[in-house]
């Protein structure tokens, strides 16, 4: 019967319609989620490019910033050295001990100094915990690429379908019997 077959393939085409459209759905929400998720990784790349800079302007001297700080370190230390000396050729007593003032003004480096060392491993442990968060938002974003190639593909699935069913119904009104007016 050409009409039982005909509203069959109507209600199945009705059927991957609707799947067709929450797959729509799913991928778009998909989408939205790469799209927040590379957001997220490139401030966080920001972020560990400026921790990077951190840890070197504190660790390594040299350099073309001026906040160098182990060159301010190491300036600091040859400060008080210098003013020791002086102070120690002012002193004219000699049975007079002139106290070591290199000792009193010692400026301990970055590593050296208690808290400035806890502030340098609380970035560096700063910087491992941003490092591993953008390894595990990379991992996100491959895994709603593959996603959303899933949806893709489950989309021209039921585009697919509907094409079938559409030329289904069609052959069954063309093959319909014509009744002829007496």
């Amino acid at each position: 019967n050409w009409e039982r077959r005909y509203e069959q393939a109507k209600s199945a085409k009705r059927r991957s319609e609707r799947r067709e459209s929450s797959y729509v759905s799913a991928r778009n929400r998909a989408q939205d989620d790469l799209k927040a998720a590379k957001n997220e990784k490139i401030n966080l790349e920001k972020r560990l490019k400026g921790i990077d800079k951190i840890i070197k302007l504190l660790t390594e001297p040299g350099g073309l910033f001026s906040k160098n700080v182990p060159d301010k370190v190491q300036k600091a230390e040859k400060g008080a050295e210098e003013t020791g000396e002086h102070y120690e050729k002012c002193i004219v007593c000699t049975s007079v001990n002139a106290v070591d003032l290199r000792e009193k003004f010692r400026t301990a480096s970055v590593e050296a100094n208690a808290d400035s060392a806890r502030a340098l491993e609380a970035i560096r442990r700063e910087r491992t915990r941003v490092a591993e968060a953008i390894e595990e938002i990379n991992r996100q974003i491959n895994m709603l690429q593959n996603k959303i190639e899933d949806y893709k593909a489950m989309i021209r699935k039921c585009n697919s379908e509907q094409a079938d069913y559409s030329a289904t119904m069609r052959r069954c009104l063309a093959n319909r019997p014509t009744t002829v007016p007496p």
